[in-house]
């Protein structure tokens, strides 16, 4: 594991250019580790660092080379559907009612040459 402290100091002045930060390059490294996933690209792909968690002021790159070259492969319940329910937007008041818009217009799915 290799860690990196005081990266809070990536939004503050005085430590070069924003675009260039230590977290604007973590972000990007997260974009080349979901690059590994099966159906893309694999040339934008990075197998160095398996995973990446950030905390207050800190970054952890997780090392593990055997695990980075595994082949994410997209899996299938057959189609069984739970009914589970996720709630991390809850409380958002615009996504409920673009929820309830898609419901009352989901019909549209089934006219030939819509886009819905």
């Amino acid at each position: 594991m290799l860690v990196v402290e005081d990266t809070h100091t990536s939004y503050m002045d005085g430590f070069g250019y924003r675009r260039f930060s230590f977290l604007e390059y973590v972000k990007r490294f997260i974009d080349k580790i979901n690059q590994r996933y099966s159906q893309f690209d694999k040339t934008a792909a990075d197998h160095r660092v398996w995973s990446i968690q950030t905390y207050e002021s800190f970054v952890a790159l997780h090392i593990n080379r055997k695990a980075s070259n595994i082949i994410s492969e997209r899996t299938d319940n057959g189609g069984e559907y739970d009914s589970a329910e996720g709630y991390r937007d809850s409380d958002n008041a615009a996504l409920k009612s673009m929820d309830a818009l898609v419901r009352k217009w989901n019909f549209l799915k089934y006219i030939p040459g819509s886009k819905w």
